[in-house]
């Protein structure tokens, strides 16, 4: 038996959450769906439409000082073959050094990183 089905996880893949009731555990998807569980987790990437539904739709940026960049970038896009190699088979990277806090994870089901 898998894990997931071990821990009673039910994945539904390709779905748009409309409403999550924080009080009953629920989440509603735009087919009509109704979810219950312990723990609702919403993954929509990254310009995600549910965290309106968590902070409410004038989440306005704070301006703190610092600054964010992003980058996504192909695999096929980086020439040096170490650094694609290195890439490929990243899973995590977090280097905090002075003034600076780059993050790494894969994207786009390993074809992407982004930075």
């Amino acid at each position: 038996m898998s894990a997931q089905w071990q821990l009673r996880v039910n994945f539904r893949l390709g779905q748009r959450v409309t409403h999550i009731d924080f009080d009953a555990f629920t989440s509603s998807t735009e087919a009509g769906v109704t979810q219950k569980g312990h723990i609702i987790v919403v993954a929509d990437g990254l310009w995600p439409n549910s965290k309106s539904l968590v902070s409410g739709p004038r989440d306005v940026p704070k301006a703190t000082g610092d600054l964010a960049y992003r980058v996504m970038l192909r695999l096929d896009q980086i020439e040096d073959s170490e650094l694609r190699e290195w890439v490929s088979n990243l899973k995590l990277c977090i280097w905090i050094g002075p003034g600076a806090q780059p993050l790494g994870i894969p994207s786009e089901a390993g074809t992407c990183t982004a930075w």
